[in-house]
């Protein structure tokens, strides 16, 4: 069971492969971050989605300016092929409830299907936090809603 709690039975069905063609794509990611682990080498990620889901923490309601993980505010993002179509702008739970960011941060963006959190700085707890739950954490001190639409290019700097 994954972290979504689908079996690899479920999570085959939803990439549109066999259950055996998911258990090779696991062992061999499973063999990849290994070498990465061991060697230090980095470990690129292709993703070639059309839809994706963006948060970032800002310090400021008006404007995109970008914080760390505990600022006021969050921004999401909700990005169709490479088009910002929804933008809206949360109160961040971490700045109102005055709690740990890797305490709500992670269900947080769970609850809202986000794929990226990034903030100016982040800690190595809150990004493990944030992995488990299948959000890739992304420290970035300059992002504008510009650079954002291509978020293939932010995959490729975590």
């Amino acid at each position: 069971m994954d972290n979504q709690g689908l079996y690899q039975a479920d999570a085959a069905e939803s990439m549109g492969v066999s259950r055996p063609t998911f258990a090779r794509i696991i062992k061999s990611a499973r063999e990849k971050v290994t070498m990465m682990l061991v060697t230090g080498v980095d470990l690129e990620i292709e993703d070639e989605k059309d839809d994706c889901i963006i948060i970032v923490a800002s310090m400021n309601k008006n404007t995109l300016e970008p914080g760390k993980p505990d600022a006021p505010f969050l921004y999401l993002y909700h990005i169709h092929q490479n088009e910002i179509i929804e933008k809206r702008v949360l109160e961040n739970p971490v700045f109102v409830e005055n709690r740990r960011p890797g305490q709500i941060l992670p269900l947080f963006c769970n609850s809202y299907k986000v794929n990226f959190f990034i903030a100016t700085d982040i800690g190595t707890g809150l990004k493990s936090a944030l992995v488990s739950k299948g959000v890739y954490a992304v420290s970035k001190k300059m992002v504008t809603e510009d650079n954002l639409s291509n978020y293939n290019k932010i995959l490729n700097n975590i």
